[in-house]
């Protein structure tokens, strides 16, 4: 199977409960830094190239998009049962929409720059402090 290349950190599965015509779904997509707003397919909405590619000897680049998936096809399967019941009475598919919450907060770009940031900076001190010890 070839390598996924396009990750959605907003998954289609969630996308598509937004669009009014399941057979052409389009969504009406805001960009707000440029200013924009248009309509395109769900599979062109929240997605980067290489967003979860990762480079581990060894390790395919896009397991961690391969895994995901499995996860969310789990999400999608409970979040159907949640929209056809109306109810988050059952335990098990309530558990996977808070997860979800959880996901869609933590998975995207803006969330990135700030773990990046975080680890850069820690990284630095940490450089920086063994760099000043003569015996290090």
């Amino acid at each position: 199977m070839p390598e996924a290349r396009r990750h959605h950190y907003v998954p289609q599965f969630y996308l598509k409960n937004f669009v009014s015509d399941r057979d052409k779904p389009r969504l009406f997509v805001v960009d707000l830094p440029g200013s924009r707003s248009f309509s395109t397919a769900p599979c062109n909405v929240a997605v980067e190239r290489d967003f979860n590619t990762i480079m581990t000897p060894g390790v395919p680049p896009d397991i961690v998009e391969t895994e995901m998936s499995k996860v969310e096809a789990a999400i999608a399967s409970a979040l159907a049962r949640i929209i056809a019941a109306v109810s988050l009475r059952d335990k098990d598919d309530a558990a996977y929409l808070f997860w979800f919450a959880n996901l869609l907060l933590v998975k995207n770009p803006a969330q990135r720059t700030v773990f990046d940031n975080f680890v850069n900076t820690v990284m630095t001190k940490v450089g920086k402090s063994y760099a000043s010890d003569q015996e290090t």
